[in-house]
């Protein structure tokens, strides 16, 4: 038995702090993942607080076919496209709004600096061009690291569709892309 399952076991046996101990080794990562999907450390930290919440609630459903971090990544995953769906809702509601969450670091810096900001914004900007199941394959494999296989279990999807899925977000990610770095290297 891992020490997820046994952490697992006993918290719902009633041991707060063994479910503590399951927090405190997947916030990072969870947190990690909630901003790569919402843009927001505010955001972030707010999903993955109901996130945790779910999953303690939902912890007698955890049935140990999968890791306990790929059970946690998939109810991240799906609060954040929750948090997601009702920020589309507000904005069709309140247009226009801001065009970002972040404000621009004003800090004078070298130019290298500045392209590789300028970079990273482009490259954020066209994984929000994705659609959202492209979209959330893309950010749990380039971002997050997992294994196609997963990544299947995470979005509760077939490896084939998985595998279809980053197919078609290289090829919107290079599309997208194509014109940006055309001009960065030139």
């Amino acid at each position: 038995m891992s020490q997820d399952q046994t952490a697992v076991k006993a918290a719902l046996a009633g041991d707060a702090s063994a479910y503590e101990v399951l927090v405190q080794r997947y916030q990072q990562p969870m947190f990690r993942l909630a901003f790569r999907y919402l843009g927001d450390t505010d955001r972030a930290r707010a999903a993955c607080v109901e996130a945790f919440e779910r999953a303690y609630r939902g912890l007698a459903q955890f049935d140990g076919r999968a890791q306990f971090g790929t059970w946690l990544y998939r109810i991240v995953a799906n609060t954040c496209k929750s948090h997601l769906r009702r920020q589309t809702r507000e904005r069709e509601r309140f247009l226009p709004l801001e065009a970002g969450n972040a404000a621009p670091d004003s800090r004078p810096g070298p130019r290298s600096r500045l392209l590789e900001q300028e970079t990273q914004q482009e490259v954020q900007r066209a994984i929000a061009t994705l659609s959202p199941k492209i979209r959330s394959a893309w950010i749990l494999f380039a971002a997050e690291g997992l294994k196609v296989a997963e990544i299947a279990q995470v979005e509760g999807c077939s490896v084939g569709a998985v595998k279809s899925r980053l197919f078609h977000a290289r090829r919107k990610l290079q599309a997208e892309l194509r014109e940006y770095l055309g001009e960065v290297t030139r």
